[in-house]
């Protein structure tokens, strides 16, 4: 989304590590019918550029916790 602020997460050392695992698992899961919608449990973006895979980490990781 457009407000959210990637700045933080960027900085973040963990952010790498999931940018180079999890995110190639998620890539296939962000359509619309499944986790790209947003009313899903778990709503991710398509990954396309840092600021979506940086909503990506912090949508997993709020999840996750």
């Amino acid at each position: 989304p457009p407000e959210f602020d990637a700045t933080a997460t960027l900085a973040d050392p963990a952010f790498e590590t999931f940018e180079r695992e999890v995110m190639p698992i998620l890539e296939g899961c962000s359509s619309g019918t499944c986790h790209g919608a947003p009313q899903a449990d778990f709503y991710i973006l398509c990954g396309d550029d840092d600021q979506q895979v940086a909503f990506n980490f912090e949508q997993a990781r709020a999840f996750a916790g």
